[in-house]
């Protein structure tokens, strides 16, 4: 066994290729990837003068980038162009439900989305009560992922958070749903000594709903720059003691993913949340068939293990900390001691002094012990080039400026595909837009 620390993965803002690891100091220094999304909302709200009034300050504090608020000190942000957007309606249509009851947001919902395909707007912001569960959040976004319909839902109690992060999240988040691409990934030479890029990479997620168990799939992106296709899968039913697919529905659902795609395939990573069985390892080797490089790495999300640094006075093991057991296991430390958002890259742990004392650039932003992933792999792939790409994946969450990020993109739009399957969206959508 051996303990390595992989470096944390760069970002690339603008064409020209400007690289920062921080996507905030990055967007900061240089702006998005793509730039000139416009945003012509439609939102919907209870019929409350009180949430109306705070999704106003809400709306005005993004556009406007200046926050004000009683109790909290005043912060001046990026309006929503030096997010990377082109126009925005500031004084967006707010429709409204019947009542908070479920069925009259879904009808209200409907309504909405009627309004946008006829009225030129191009969002649905959707402001949802606060006692709604998360059953009520899939029904709801099941409508609009069902209709095509750009989406971003949010808490009525995220109108009284008046933090930069906040806004951040949700402009990152909006960006990348307008089809902008935020930014991509450094991966490839100079910058990295060695390129590990992987044509396509496949996550599989099972979920259980309601005595059910249904299996999400997000094909998610093509070396590491741009999220492709999503697909949903049917219901599925016990084999054995654990959540398996048969040879049959696992070769069927790879094939699927393979024939969605549109450039060639020579090489491809299958994650998947559950451990691989033999008709699963066979139902794969059906499906990728003479494809030369493949993979299939079992992420591990609950491990016991716990990994600690004893360079440092809190004992949090670094971002990027990997436990390389053999070429075939290894644990990762997605989270841990890393960057604070916003501050310079020139020094690793540069002590700056303060009327509090010295500080640090570098701290773990988290309650307890970081929890590390496991990493189990059935192929040919170096165990230490496996760890470098889930590190890079966990950064391709476009709907998050945090950097302590600990699931990758293919696990975590997998399993939100796998809960959304629940209420019978459409089997093949060609952008993960509708998912975030």
């Amino acid at each position: 066994m051996k303990v390595k620390r992989l470096r944390d993965i760069q970002l690339i803002f603008t064409p020209e290729g400007h690289t920062d690891e921080d996507c905030i100091s990055g967007i900061s220094q240089y702006g998005v990837y793509e730039d000139q999304r416009d945003i012509n909302p439609c939102v919907l709200t209870p019929n409350v003068r009180a949430v109306k009034n705070g999704f106003r300050t809400f709306w005005e504090t993004f556009t406007d980038g200046t926050c004000r608020a009683r109790n909290q000190p005043v912060f001046e942000g990026y309006n929503f162009r030096d997010y990377g957007f082109g126009e925005c309606d500031l004084e967006p249509e707010i429709l409204s439900p019947k009542d908070e009851r479920l069925e009259s947001y879904e009808r209200a919902m409907r309504r909405a989305i009627d309004k946008i395909e006829n009225e030129d707007l191009n969002l649905l912001l959707v402001a949802l009560p606060d006692h709604f569960d998360d059953e009520a959040y899939y029904r709801l976004k099941s409508v609009a992922f069902t209709e095509k319909q750009i989406s971003q839902f949010f808490r009525i109690a995220t109108f009284d958070k008046r933090f930069p992060l906040v806004y951040w999240n949700l402009a990152i988040s909006l960006y990348a749903k307008m089809e902008g691409v935020p930014w991509t990934l450094a991966l490839e030479p100079p910058i990295e000594k060695e390129p590990i890029g992987v044509d396509l990479f496949i996550g599989i997620c099972f979920v259980q709903r309601d005595a059910k168990s249904f299996v999400g799939v997000a094909t998610v992106l093509n070396r590491f720059s741009e999220h492709i296709v999503s697909i949903s899968s049917k219901p599925i039913s016990y084999t054995g003691k654990q959540l398996h697919m048969t040879r049959e529905d696992i070769r069927d659902l790879v094939s699927e993913c393979l024939n969605s795609v549109t450039f060639g395939v020579d090489s491809v990573v299958v994650h998947y949340a559950t451990p691989f069985n033999k008709n699963e390892i066979l139902g794969l080797k059906d499906a990728l068939g003479e494809i030369r490089k493949k993979a299939f790495i079992h992420i591990e999300t609950e491990t016991l293990t716990r990994l600690y640094s004893l360079s440092v006075s809190d004992r949090n093991a670094y971002r990027g900390t990997a436990l390389i057991i053999n070429n075939n296991r290894a644990v990762l430390c997605t989270t841990g001691r890393c960057r604070i958002l916003g501050t310079s890259t020139e020094l690793e742990d540069e002590v700056e002094e303060s009327e509090e004392g010295p500080t640090t650039s570098f701290r773990y932003r988290g309650i307890g012990t970081p929890k590390p992933i496991g990493l189990n792999q059935i192929g040919d792939l170096n165990i230490e080039t496996i760890c470098r790409q889930v590190l890079a994946l966990t950064k391709l969450r476009w709907n998050t400026t945090e950097v302590n990020v600990r699931i990758p993109a293919t696990i975590e739009y997998a399993r939100k595909i796998g809960y959304l399957c629940k209420y019978g969206i459409p089997r093949t959508i060609r952008s993960i837009k509708y998912v975030l």
